[in-house]
């Protein structure tokens, strides 16, 4: 079995609903779909967890996906974690 990698930006709202969208999307193309389409408040929308979905399904926030990403190879260390360093 190979190494857990990041493969696409997601939200997870407060109710525990994942919002995704495939690569190259980023977080912000996400808020902006979910305000399309009127699912969340604004206020609501403020509060979920920004963060990634790996290659096994499992969501993970910031600082998860900022390891994996690191120990996979897809990015050099950095501060923090952005899309935009993967894709």
């Amino acid at each position: 079995m190979g190494a857990t990698t990041i493969v696409a930006c997601a939200i997870k709202m407060p109710d525990g609903a994942i919002e995704t969208m495939a690569k190259p999307a980023r977080h912000k193309d996400i808020i902006h779909s979910i305000y399309l389409r009127g699912i969340y408040r604004p206020d609501v929308l403020v509060k979920g967890v920004q963060g990634f979905v790996t290659n096994t399904g499992e969501f993970v926030n910031r600082s998860e996906a900022y390891v994996i990403a690191v120990r996979s190879g897809q990015v050099t260390p950095k501060q923090q974690l952005f899309s935009g360093y993967l894709w």
